[in-house]
Protein backbone atom coordinates (compact mmCIF):
# COMPACT_ATOMS: atom_id res chain seq x y z
CA UNK A 1 0.00 0.00 0.00
CA UNK A 2 1.31 3.45 -0.71
CA UNK A 3 2.87 5.18 2.08
CA UNK A 4 5.16 7.81 1.97
CA UNK A 5 6.74 10.43 5.27
CA UNK A 6 9.03 13.51 4.94
CA UNK A 7 9.07 16.87 6.51
CA UNK A 8 7.36 20.01 5.61
CA UNK A 9 7.83 23.75 6.69
CA UNK A 10 4.63 24.75 6.67
CA UNK A 11 0.54 23.75 6.30
CA UNK A 12 1.24 24.97 2.48
CA UNK A 13 3.88 22.99 1.75
CA UNK A 14 2.56 19.82 3.02
CA UNK A 15 -0.53 20.34 0.93
CA UNK A 16 1.85 20.60 -1.84
CA UNK A 17 3.38 17.57 -0.78
CA UNK A 18 0.33 15.87 -0.28
CA UNK A 19 -1.26 16.87 -3.82
CA UNK A 20 2.08 15.28 -5.31
CA UNK A 21 1.85 12.12 -3.14
CA UNK A 22 -1.95 11.72 -4.42
CA UNK A 23 -1.26 12.46 -8.18
CA UNK A 24 1.18 9.45 -7.67
CA UNK A 25 -1.97 7.55 -6.20
CA UNK A 26 -3.94 8.81 -9.86
CA UNK A 27 -5.88 11.51 -8.21
CA UNK A 28 -6.71 14.19 -10.90
CA UNK A 29 -5.82 17.66 -9.60
CA UNK A 30 -9.29 20.25 -10.62
CA UNK A 31 -7.86 23.26 -8.33
CA UNK A 32 -4.93 24.17 -6.88
CA UNK A 33 -4.32 27.55 -5.79
CA UNK A 34 -4.27 30.28 -3.10
CA UNK A 35 -7.88 30.77 -1.31
CA UNK A 36 -10.38 33.43 -2.28
CA UNK A 37 -12.03 33.61 0.66
CA UNK A 38 -8.98 33.67 3.46
CA UNK A 39 -5.64 33.60 3.28
CA UNK A 40 -3.96 29.75 2.79
CA UNK A 41 -3.80 27.73 -0.13
CA UNK A 42 -6.64 24.91 -1.44
CA UNK A 43 -6.26 21.69 -3.91
CA UNK A 44 -9.33 20.03 -5.17
CA UNK A 45 -8.96 16.46 -5.66
CA UNK A 46 -11.07 13.71 -7.86
CA UNK A 47 -11.01 10.03 -8.12
CA UNK A 48 -13.74 7.74 -9.52
CA UNK A 49 -16.46 10.23 -8.60
CA UNK A 50 -14.90 10.85 -5.05
CA UNK A 51 -14.50 14.48 -4.69
CA UNK A 52 -12.37 16.42 -1.79
CA UNK A 53 -11.16 20.12 -1.22
CA UNK A 54 -8.06 20.19 0.94
CA UNK A 55 -7.46 23.85 2.37
CA UNK A 56 -5.09 25.79 4.58
CA UNK A 57 -6.04 28.30 6.59
CA UNK A 58 -3.35 30.46 8.28
CA UNK A 59 -4.16 33.67 9.34
CA UNK A 60 -7.00 34.01 12.28
CA UNK A 61 -7.94 36.77 14.82
CA UNK A 62 -10.54 37.46 16.89
CA UNK A 63 -12.88 34.54 17.93
CA UNK A 64 -10.70 31.06 18.28
CA UNK A 65 -7.38 32.70 17.78
CA UNK A 66 -6.38 31.73 20.95
CA UNK A 67 -8.37 28.44 21.84
CA UNK A 68 -8.74 27.20 18.61
CA UNK A 69 -5.20 28.38 16.93
CA UNK A 70 -4.55 28.66 13.44
CA UNK A 71 -3.03 27.68 11.51
CA UNK A 72 -5.62 25.01 10.05
CA UNK A 73 -5.22 21.89 7.60
CA UNK A 74 -8.21 19.84 6.83
CA UNK A 75 -10.83 18.11 3.76
CA UNK A 76 -14.22 19.19 2.84
CA UNK A 77 -16.30 17.07 0.63
CA UNK A 78 -18.22 18.39 -2.23
CA UNK A 79 -20.58 16.31 -5.10
CA UNK A 80 -19.37 17.91 -8.27
CA UNK A 81 -19.00 18.16 -10.74
CA UNK A 82 -15.92 21.22 -10.44
CA UNK A 83 -17.40 24.35 -11.69
CA UNK A 84 -14.41 26.56 -12.23
CA UNK A 85 -16.56 29.74 -11.91
CA UNK A 86 -17.47 29.14 -8.21
CA UNK A 87 -14.55 29.29 -5.66
CA UNK A 88 -12.59 26.46 -4.29
CA UNK A 89 -14.23 27.05 -0.99
CA UNK A 90 -17.91 27.61 -2.31
CA UNK A 91 -18.22 24.62 -4.40
CA UNK A 92 -22.27 23.43 -4.63
CA UNK A 93 -23.19 20.88 -2.02
CA UNK A 94 -19.64 21.69 -0.12
CA UNK A 95 -19.72 20.35 3.26
CA UNK A 96 -18.50 22.35 6.65
CA UNK A 97 -14.61 21.62 6.63
CA UNK A 98 -13.11 19.37 9.10
CA UNK A 99 -9.44 20.70 10.02
CA UNK A 100 -6.94 20.22 12.74
CA UNK A 101 -5.78 22.83 14.29
CA UNK A 102 -2.52 24.34 15.94
CA UNK A 103 0.02 23.86 12.58
CA UNK A 104 3.00 26.10 13.03
CA UNK A 105 5.72 24.73 11.20
CA UNK A 106 7.89 23.53 10.42
CA UNK A 107 6.96 19.88 10.98
CA UNK A 108 8.82 17.13 12.75
CA UNK A 109 7.51 14.17 10.28
CA UNK A 110 4.43 13.90 8.53
CA UNK A 111 3.04 10.43 7.33
CA UNK A 112 0.73 9.74 4.65
CA UNK A 113 -1.43 6.55 3.60
CA UNK A 114 -3.14 5.46 0.62
CA UNK A 115 -5.50 2.86 -0.41
CA UNK A 116 -8.50 1.29 -0.84
CA UNK A 117 -11.66 0.10 0.39
CA UNK A 118 -13.22 -2.98 -0.27
CA UNK A 119 -15.25 -1.93 -3.23
CA UNK A 120 -11.76 0.21 -4.91
CA UNK A 121 -12.82 3.32 -3.69
CA UNK A 122 -9.36 5.51 -2.65
CA UNK A 123 -8.94 6.80 0.20
CA UNK A 124 -5.52 9.23 1.99
CA UNK A 125 -5.31 9.42 5.62
CA UNK A 126 -2.32 11.93 7.12
CA UNK A 127 -0.44 12.45 10.59
CA UNK A 128 1.38 15.29 11.04
CA UNK A 129 3.94 15.26 14.30
CA UNK A 130 3.87 19.15 14.85
CA UNK A 131 6.70 19.56 17.47
CA UNK A 132 8.09 15.98 18.70
CA UNK A 133 5.67 13.87 20.38
CA UNK A 134 2.59 16.24 19.14
CA UNK A 135 0.41 14.85 16.49
CA UNK A 136 -2.36 15.88 14.40
CA UNK A 137 -4.75 13.61 11.89
CA UNK A 138 -7.03 14.61 8.88
CA UNK A 139 -7.99 12.55 6.06
CA UNK A 140 -10.69 11.27 3.70
CA UNK A 141 -11.96 8.38 1.41
CA UNK A 142 -15.13 6.08 1.59
CA UNK A 143 -15.73 3.84 4.45
CA UNK A 144 -16.63 0.07 3.83
CA UNK A 145 -20.32 -0.06 3.64
CA UNK A 146 -22.52 -2.28 5.67
CA UNK A 147 -25.48 -2.78 3.03
CA UNK A 148 -27.13 -0.37 0.85
CA UNK A 149 -25.32 3.15 1.80
CA UNK A 150 -25.64 5.82 -0.42
CA UNK A 151 -22.28 7.36 -1.14
CA UNK A 152 -20.17 7.39 2.35
CA UNK A 153 -17.40 9.29 1.40
CA UNK A 154 -16.05 10.87 4.60
CA UNK A 155 -13.78 13.73 5.56
CA UNK A 156 -12.16 14.52 9.38
CA UNK A 157 -9.54 16.06 11.37
CA UNK A 158 -8.74 16.72 14.98
CA UNK A 159 -9.23 19.90 16.26
CA UNK A 160 -8.14 20.23 20.08
CA UNK A 161 -9.63 23.22 22.40
CA UNK A 162 -6.32 25.12 23.75
CA UNK A 163 -8.21 26.73 26.29
CA UNK A 164 -6.36 26.33 30.29
CA UNK A 165 -8.63 24.22 31.38
CA UNK A 166 -9.25 21.83 28.37
CA UNK A 167 -5.54 21.62 27.09
CA UNK A 168 -5.09 18.59 29.26
CA UNK A 169 -8.54 17.50 29.76
CA UNK A 170 -8.46 14.12 27.66
CA UNK A 171 -12.09 13.93 27.99
CA UNK A 172 -13.50 17.12 27.09
CA UNK A 173 -16.32 17.59 25.03
CA UNK A 174 -14.90 21.04 23.59
CA UNK A 175 -12.03 18.19 21.40
CA UNK A 176 -13.08 16.90 18.44
CA UNK A 177 -11.98 13.27 17.96
CA UNK A 178 -11.58 11.83 14.41
CA UNK A 179 -14.24 9.71 14.20
CA UNK A 180 -15.63 10.00 17.71
CA UNK A 181 -19.45 11.55 18.73
CA UNK A 182 -18.71 13.24 22.12
CA UNK A 183 -18.32 16.89 21.13
CA UNK A 184 -20.74 18.97 22.00
CA UNK A 185 -19.78 22.18 20.58
CA UNK A 186 -22.09 23.75 18.04
CA UNK A 187 -22.63 22.63 14.42
CA UNK A 188 -23.96 25.33 13.30
CA UNK A 189 -21.16 27.15 11.76
CA UNK A 190 -21.27 27.34 7.54
CA UNK A 191 -17.61 25.75 6.19
CA UNK A 192 -15.24 27.78 8.18
CA UNK A 193 -16.51 30.83 8.79
CA UNK A 194 -16.68 30.33 12.71
CA UNK A 195 -13.50 28.53 12.72
CA UNK A 196 -14.98 25.49 15.13
CA UNK A 197 -14.85 22.76 12.05
CA UNK A 198 -16.41 19.52 12.50
CA UNK A 199 -14.32 16.66 13.63
CA UNK A 200 -16.20 14.03 11.15
CA UNK A 201 -18.35 14.52 8.35
CA UNK A 202 -19.62 11.97 6.80
CA UNK A 203 -22.28 11.90 3.37
CA UNK A 204 -25.08 9.43 3.08
CA UNK A 205 -27.64 10.92 1.48
CA UNK A 206 -31.15 9.57 2.14
CA UNK A 207 -35.06 10.84 3.25
CA UNK A 208 -35.25 12.79 0.67
CA UNK A 209 -31.98 14.95 1.45
CA UNK A 210 -29.01 14.83 -1.56
CA UNK A 211 -25.68 15.52 -0.20
CA UNK A 212 -26.55 14.88 3.40
CA UNK A 213 -23.87 15.40 5.47
CA UNK A 214 -24.13 13.75 9.20
CA UNK A 215 -21.79 15.69 11.58
CA UNK A 216 -20.34 13.29 14.20
CA UNK A 217 -20.94 15.17 17.53
CA UNK A 218 -23.47 15.26 20.72
CA UNK A 219 -25.32 18.71 19.36
CA UNK A 220 -26.72 20.07 16.75
CA UNK A 221 -28.85 18.07 14.02
CA UNK A 222 -27.85 16.18 11.16
CA UNK A 223 -26.02 13.59 13.77
CA UNK A 224 -24.11 10.45 12.91
CA UNK A 225 -22.71 8.21 15.61
CA UNK A 226 -19.45 6.77 16.56
CA UNK A 227 -16.37 4.58 18.89
CA UNK A 228 -13.83 6.46 19.58
CA UNK A 229 -14.52 7.56 22.92
CA UNK A 230 -18.26 8.11 23.30
CA UNK A 231 -20.44 7.66 25.87
CA UNK A 232 -23.71 5.81 25.78
CA UNK A 233 -25.98 8.04 24.11
CA UNK A 234 -23.96 8.73 20.99
CA UNK A 235 -21.81 6.17 20.50
CA UNK A 236 -23.59 2.90 19.12
CA UNK A 237 -24.21 1.61 22.18
CA UNK A 238 -20.64 1.59 23.77
CA UNK A 239 -20.07 -1.36 22.12
CA UNK A 240 -16.21 -0.37 21.41
CA UNK A 241 -15.90 2.76 23.71
CA UNK A 242 -12.00 3.50 23.26
CA UNK A 243 -11.88 4.66 26.82
CA UNK A 244 -12.77 1.14 27.98
CA UNK A 245 -10.70 -1.03 26.11
CA UNK A 246 -7.69 -1.46 26.90
CA UNK A 247 -4.25 -3.71 26.14
CA UNK A 248 -4.85 -7.22 26.41
CA UNK A 249 -4.32 -8.33 30.15
CA UNK A 250 -2.53 -11.75 29.11
CA UNK A 251 -0.40 -10.78 26.23
CA UNK A 252 -0.19 -6.79 26.55
CA UNK A 253 -1.01 -6.14 22.69
CA UNK A 254 -3.30 -3.23 22.20
CA UNK A 255 -6.73 -4.86 20.68
CA UNK A 256 -7.41 -2.56 16.87
CA UNK A 257 -10.95 -1.71 16.92
CA UNK A 258 -12.70 -0.86 13.76
CA UNK A 259 -14.49 2.85 13.53
CA UNK A 260 -18.27 2.00 13.08
CA UNK A 261 -20.38 5.13 12.30
CA UNK A 262 -24.20 5.59 12.13
CA UNK A 263 -26.25 7.83 11.22
CA UNK A 264 -29.70 9.40 12.53
CA UNK A 265 -32.99 8.68 10.70
CA UNK A 266 -36.45 10.28 11.20
CA UNK A 267 -37.74 9.14 14.30
CA UNK A 268 -34.78 9.26 16.48
CA UNK A 269 -33.24 5.78 15.04
CA UNK A 270 -30.02 5.45 13.65
CA UNK A 271 -29.22 3.38 10.66
CA UNK A 272 -25.34 1.78 10.54
CA UNK A 273 -22.99 2.71 7.69
CA UNK A 274 -19.79 0.76 7.87
CA UNK A 275 -16.64 1.85 8.98
CA UNK A 276 -13.52 4.03 7.58
CA UNK A 277 -10.82 1.47 5.86
CA UNK A 278 -7.43 0.49 7.03
CA UNK A 279 -7.81 3.24 10.37
CA UNK A 280 -8.63 1.39 13.97
CA UNK A 281 -8.97 3.07 17.37
CA UNK A 282 -6.27 1.84 19.29
CA UNK A 283 -4.70 2.32 23.24
CA UNK A 284 -1.20 2.95 22.85
CA UNK A 285 0.00 1.69 26.47
CA UNK A 286 2.37 -0.13 24.74
CA UNK A 287 3.21 1.23 22.28
CA UNK A 288 6.04 3.76 20.95
CA UNK A 289 4.28 6.78 18.64
CA UNK A 290 5.00 6.19 15.18
CA UNK A 291 6.49 2.95 15.34
CA UNK A 292 5.35 0.00 13.07
CA UNK A 293 4.09 -3.26 14.22
CA UNK A 294 3.14 -6.47 12.51
CA UNK A 295 -0.60 -7.74 12.75
CA UNK A 296 -0.60 -11.21 11.15
CA UNK A 297 0.31 -10.30 8.00
CA UNK A 298 -0.55 -7.19 7.54
CA UNK A 299 2.29 -4.02 9.02
CA UNK A 300 0.39 -0.61 11.00
CA UNK A 301 1.85 2.46 12.34
CA UNK A 302 0.10 4.08 15.81
CA UNK A 303 0.36 7.55 16.72
CA UNK A 304 -1.75 9.37 19.52
CA UNK A 305 -4.48 11.17 18.91
CA UNK A 306 -2.50 14.25 20.04
CA UNK A 307 0.16 13.43 22.97
CA UNK A 308 0.51 10.07 24.53
CA UNK A 309 0.01 11.15 28.49
CA UNK A 310 1.13 14.49 28.22
CA UNK A 311 1.91 16.65 31.53
CA UNK A 312 0.11 19.72 32.93
CA UNK A 313 0.38 21.88 30.24
CA UNK A 314 0.97 20.19 27.53
CA UNK A 315 -1.88 18.72 24.64
CA UNK A 316 -3.09 15.01 26.84
CA UNK A 317 -4.37 12.29 25.20
CA UNK A 318 -3.74 9.92 27.50
CA UNK A 319 -3.19 6.43 26.11
CA UNK A 320 -5.37 7.15 23.11
CA UNK A 321 -4.63 6.51 19.46
CA UNK A 322 -5.30 5.45 15.90
CA UNK A 323 -3.51 3.07 13.98
CA UNK A 324 -3.08 2.98 10.21
CA UNK A 325 -2.69 -0.27 8.09
CA UNK A 326 0.68 0.10 6.04
CA UNK A 327 0.80 -3.03 4.05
Amino acid sequence: MPYDTGTATDVNDLLSKLRVFALAQGWSVDYNAARTDHTGQAVLLNKGGMRCGLFTRTNVSGQGSTTDPAPYMGPALYPGPYNSAQAAHAQTGISRFAYANNLPGPFVAYHLFAGVNRAGESYMHAVVEVTSGSFRHFGFGTINRAGAVTNGSYAYGNRWHWGSGTLNDTTSTQHEYPWDARSSTSNAFNNDSGLFSRGTIIRADGDTVSPRYAILSSTGSNLGAAEARGDGGYANGNQADGLRVGVSALTGRSVLLPLFVSVIRPGGLYSVLGAPPDIRFVDMTNLIPGASFALGADTWRAFPLIRKNGVSGQENSATLGYAYRVA
